[in-house]
């Protein structure tokens, strides 16, 4: 299963990610405390999409 970087990019502030013009919170590995429903999210956006391993 994946969730493709633009459909995160899309919802950068329904996940209260941080963004700058060239940056944002995913370019960087860190851990962060968000006050946001992760599982209800990727649930209601349908983000995680199943990839084919041929």
């Amino acid at each position: 299963h994946v969730i493709r970087q633009e459909k995160l990019n899309a919802l950068e502030s329904e996940l209260q990610l941080f963004r700058a013009p060239e940056n944002n919170e995913l370019n960087s590995v860190h851990w962060a405390i968000k006050r946001v429903n992760l599982t209800q999210l990727i649930q209601e956006k349908k983000l995680i999409e199943i990839m084919d391993m041929l």
